[in-house]
This record gives structure tokens, sequence and C-alpha cells, in this order.
């Protein structure tokens, strides 16, 4: 939870208050850095002690960590939050991690191991609030194969250790050798190219369920928010960006959602109710995802200015859920 949360006098007036950045970590506590700052979130870090608290004394310092083993999840504050493990031919293996807090996080001295735990040294890199860094060996070959993904994503390149098809467990280090995040994986059955996706940032890595197979349609999502990382509502949700569109100047982007364990179709059919293009049929998962419409059916012929209805078919359970739009073609 991050509730925040307030001191007041006995006239009820506000004398302080306190707004976690991040969620509060399991046997760890918040604290204060200088007492006189403000509630900012650099002003507050969580305990560097081993017992994971300073109940009655002063605040705890990086140095207090030296040589001590830390409590879990006390420094777990960057986490491993998407592995790809199976690339396709032409791209490399990565790892990215993601940064939850409010503030950004400098990654000099940190490590990265595979089950063999032989480290390897991070480039010395910030990681920004909310932001994403991507680790691979060649940074130039991911670039080239995934060039959607956003270009303030940093792409740090380094011997990155191979990751086993069949299992194998991903380690990050902070500067002083403790372990930040772990994950372990075991043999998961992925197409080249899909990645595995974290859901929540503030789940324990081990947890078996906090990992799935991206769902997304190019299978990886890097750089941006995992697939699978947002619930979805039991009814499927359709939206067209823009509406109405002109074909001729760009196509308009289909976002949808539907429950993760649905088989998804998605149809445009002229304003007649006959089909026209079938952009997706019977795909495996659901969740959040997006997809372009240029305009044109099945055939590749454009589609004559007008009203056409963009219909999404999702099946939970062997029951059908389904949910449509009008979408509208400009005149060309």
């Amino acid at each position: 939870m991050k509730d925040p949360l307030r001191l007041l006098n006995p006239n009820g007036e506000v004398v302080d208050t306190f707004t976690p950045s991040t969620s509060a970590r399991s046997g760890v506590s918040f604290e204060r850095i200088d007492f006189a700052g403000p509630d900012a979130p650099e002003n507050w870090q969580f305990c560097y002690l081993r017992t994971g608290h300073t109940l009655g004394l002063p605040s705890s310092r990086p140095e207090d960590a030296e040589g001590q083993e830390l409590p879990e999840l006390s420094r777990r504050f960057i986490v491993i939050n998407e592995i790809l493990f199976r690339p396709r031919p032409d791209a490399p293996e990565w790892v990215e991690l993601y940064n939850p807090q409010k503030v950004d996080a400098p990654l000099l001295g940190w490590t990265v191991a595979d089950s063999r735990d032989r480290p390897v040294p991070l480039p010395p890199v910030t990681l920004p609030a909310g932001g994403y860094v991507v680790l691979t060996r060649n940074a130039e070959e991911f670039r080239a194969a995934y060039p959607n993904a956003p270009p303030e994503t940093i792409v740090a390149e380094l011997a990155l250790p191979t990751l086993n098809n069949t299992g194998d467990r991903v380690v990050l280090r902070g500067p002083n050798g403790e372990v930040v995040d772990a994950v372990e994986y075991g043999s998961v059955d992925l197409e080249e190219g899909q990645s595995l996706e974290r859901r929540h940032a503030d789940w324990d890595s081990e947890r078996l369920d906090n990992w799935l197979p991206a769902v997304d349609l190019s299978y990886s999502t890097p750089g941006t928010e995992n697939s699978v990382s947002q619930e979805t509502g039991e009814r499927p949700v359709l939206v067209a960006t823009p509406n109405p569109f002109d074909p001729d100047e760009g196509p308009t982007e289909l976002r949808f959602e539907a429950p993760l364990r649905s088989t998804i179709s998605l149809r445009i059919f002229d304003s007649a109710g006959t089909l026209i293009r079938v952009l997706l049929d019977e795909e495996p998962h659901g969740g959040r995802q997006s997809l372009l419409w240029d305009g044109t059916d099945d055939a590749g012929n454009a589609v004559a200015p007008g009203i056409y209805i963009a219909q999404l078919l999702a099946i939970v359970d062997e029951k059908p859920k389904a949910t449509a739009i009008a979408v509208v073609v400009a005149q060309r």
C-alpha cells in the first residue's frame, strides 16, 4: 500500500506528513534522511540495517550495510522486469530492469549474473524514475531488432551471461554485493522472440504467478509497460484513435483489453454487416494490446469512406463476450 500519513497537533493542524514514493517492503521501515527536510521522495529511504528498522535511533547510512546481510527486499527498489532468453535469430538476448521509484537510481558498481554466479559489471548508467534499462550483449543489434522500443529507453551493452532456454537464474546485485533482485525460471514454452514478463513490481520475484509469457502482439515490450502487468475487467474494451481517420495520413490505432485467459478475435465490418477485414483470429491471449488498421480489406484494397464496425470478441471460459465500436474512414 502507498497510503499517506499525517501528524496532527491537538488543534487538528497538520504538523508533518509522510507520502511513500513506493510500496512498503516486508519487515523494512522507511527512514527520513534529513529531519529538517521536506516530505519528498528524495528525503526518504529504506533502512540499511539488517534489523530492518532504527526504532529510537538515527536513520541508517549506506555504509551501515557493509559486511552485513540485508533483510529480504530491503534494497529491492530496482526490479528485474522482463527477460528474453529465446531470441529470434536476428536479435540478442536481453534483460530489462525497471525503476518504480519517483527518484533516479545510479547503477554504478551494480552487477548481473546467471545461475553460475559470475557477476558481470553494469555500465555506469542512471536509471530514471519510472524508467527502464535493457541489458544486452549488442546494443546495435537490439535497436535494429526492436525499432519500436521508445527512443528514451537506455540500452546498456555488457557481457550479459548466456541465458539457458531450459531454465536459469538472473541475479541483480548492488554496489556492496547485496542481492537487489533475483529471478529463477524453469522450462517455459515460449515462441522465438517472446519474453517472460513480470506482472507486479511489488510482488516477490520468486512468486511463480508473478511471471507470464508476454501477450503483446509483438511478443515483448522492452522499454514500456509489460503486457501482463495490468489486470483487466471481465468485459472486453475497444478504442480507436484517431477516429475518424484518413488512411492517406496514417492508420488508426485499435487499442483493446480483454481478460488474459481469453481467446480474442478482432474483425472489421462495413455498414451492411459484411466482413471485410480480419485483424486477429482466435489469438490465444488477451491482456492490453494494440494494433493498426490502415483502411484496407483482406485483399489489400482501400475501403471507401464511410462508417465501419470494429468488433472485439473474447472467449472466456468457453463463454463469448464482445464489444464493438464505429470507426469512420474520412473522405480521401
